[in-house]
């Protein structure tokens, strides 16, 4: 694909975004290891149901643990139902990435990686996660994108599912369970999906840009 030339982090967006395909652009964004006895099950299961909705893009930053996890998950589904791959990972310049799948390079460090791939997708799914998780919500947020956090697998994500400003998530049903302990792994990814999905009356999921 074709690489942003190193403008401001708009243009460089923009140009990402129009290299993309057209669907639903869901971005998974967590830890680079696992931290959470329940975050593997989830990552790969929320892999496996991403990749059975045909029009999802699935983005993520390349990174080891959560991203490598459940793209791999993505993908082996995706060719088993033999769907087009939709599967981009968005890396700094020069940097190779630990995932399966194209690569977009683009942004000159990690900073600038985060701050693209939080400007591309109107969706974030956030399992575990740290202070480059949280750099990458707080500009999600920032534009209006939808943000999900599995609040159970803790890091970052429990932190936003305490304090997420997301009134559409916060006032829907599903949203508790995604911090109940009690609940089944399979429980958890239908209320994930549920909410990135769910665009009923009433729902603002963002917009994805260029489509």
């Amino acid at each position: 694909m074709p690489h942003p030339t190193h403008g401001s982090l708009d243009d460089d967006a923009a140009t990402i975004s129009a290299a993309l395909p057209p669907g639903e652009r869901v971005a998974i964004l967590g830890s680079t290891s696992f931290w959470s006895v329940a975050g593997e099950p989830i990552y790969r299961l929320l892999g496996e149901e991403l990749a059975r909705r045909e029009s999802v893009v699935l983005l993520s930053g390349g990174m080891t643990g959560v991203a490598e996890c459940t793209s791999a998950s993505f993908l082996v589904t995706r060719n088993r139902l033999r769907l087009a791959s939709n599967l981009f990972h968005i890396v700094p310049l020069d940097t190779s990435s630990a995932c399966v799948g194209p690569v977009i390079e683009a942004g000159g460090s990690l900073a600038e990686r985060r701050e693209l791939l939080a400007r591309v997708a109107s969706r974030y799914i956030v399992v575990e996660g740290g202070p480059g998780t949280a750099h990458e919500t707080e500009i999600a947020l920032a534009r209006g994108a939808r943000v999900i956090p599995v609040g159970i697998s803790g890091g970052v994500a429990a932190k936003l599912h305490a304090t997420c400003a997301d009134a559409y998530a916060r006032q829907h049903p599903a949203w508790n369970v995604l911090n109940d302990k009690r609940a089944t792994v399979a429980r958890v990814v239908r209320a994930a999906m549920t909410l990135c999905f769910d665009d009923s009356p009433g729902s603002q999921p963002g917009t994805d840009p260029e489509t």
